[in-house]
């Protein structure tokens, strides 16, 4: 079972009632700044893409295939909602946040429809499950109470639903 996966059981805490510690909590996405996917309507808060390039093939190389040509991994800070208030989701250190699930869209892009990519995303009105250290917030950071990567482990997070765009 992977690391997100057991967040899927794990008793949460409601926004109003956190106070220190490790809490999880879920709720609706909602934020300031969004991601763009080059093509798309698209406007994320995190995205895992990777874009390819058909090749037609040749005789030393064998069939006409997709090659991965760039992989990349954004997220931008943005706050999780439940009926009882917000808390902001620390973002800045993206190499210890881990996200389990997602939408899903691939689109082409390139004038000629040679490349596309594939898109992994959460975007806002989605509802996530995210597990992290509870600690104030900070100046422009919108909300009261902020998740932060807990000591020597990722900052977790587990998508639930689609929702609408918030």
């Amino acid at each position: 079972m992977s690391r997100v996966m057991w967040l899927r059981f794990a008793r949460r805490t409601p926004i109003a009632e956190l106070d220190s510690g490790v809490a999880v909590v879920e709720g609706r996405v909602v934020a300031e700044k969004r991601l763009v996917i080059a093509g798309s309507q698209t406007r994320p808060v995190w995205l895992d893409m990777t874009v390819e390039v058909y090749t037609t093939g040749s005789r030393a190389r064998g069939r006409a295939m997709w090659i991965p040509r760039k992989a990349e991994q954004q997220i931008v800070a943005f706050a999780v909602e439940d009926e009882g208030g917000r808390v902001w989701i620390d973002a800045t250190d993206r190499s210890r946040i881990a996200v389990r699930g997602g939408r899903r869209e691939i689109g082409s892009s390139g004038k000629r429809g040679t490349s596309r990519y594939v898109a992994r995303f959460i975007a806002p009105g989605d509802v996530v499950r995210v597990r992290g250290e509870v600690r104030a917030a900070r100046k422009g950071e919108g909300a009261g109470k902020a998740l932060r990567p807990p000591e020597g482990r990722p900052l977790e997070i587990l998508f639930r639903k689609a929702g609408d765009a918030g």
